[in-house]
């Protein structure tokens, strides 16, 4: 027979063993996704990766020739800022019912790769926060004595 407390312990296993699997499972997604963008008059296409970080520039036509430094610059800008813009968002999406209590808005996460083992460690944090609040510390002592 099992009590109450065992029960919770259990249910808190379960819940982040769930947890560690949806984690990993986005980690892997987010690694293959890719966005692409082209810019106006397809002068130039930018690929990023579900962080924002830059993997490749191309130019499909010969348009961006004829184009003044300044105009072309900015063109750059404009569709490296979009695809980032796309990932970045997408990203966020994908995470969004991933974050364990007590972590970080998952927008607040961009700015640089998401930190999963900082996830992974705040979502072990919360059943250990949990049995403290049900009072598991003194429940051991007490079936010590």
């Amino acid at each position: 027979m099992s009590s109450p407390f065992s029960d919770q312990i259990e249910q808190a296993q379960a819940e982040f063993e769930r947890y560690k699997v949806a984690l990993a499972s986005a980690k892997r997604d987010l690694e293959a996704t890719r966005t692409t963008v082209t810019g106006a008059k397809r002068a130039v296409t930018v690929t990023v990766d579900s962080y924002g970080k830059l993997l490749d520039i191309t130019f499909p036509t010969k348009s961006y020739r004829s184009m003044a430094p300044a105009e072309l610059s900015k063109l750059l800008v404009d569709t490296i800022d979009k695809a980032r813009s796309q990932a970045v968002a997408a990203t966020a999406d994908a995470l969004g019912g991933l974050a364990p209590p007590g972590a970080p808005v998952i927008a607040d996460l961009f700015g640089g790769p998401v930190d999963f083992d900082s996830m992974l460690h705040s979502a072990m944090e919360a059943p250990t926060e949990a049995w403290r609040g049900l009072g598991g510390a003194d429940h051991i002592e007490e079936s010590a004595r």
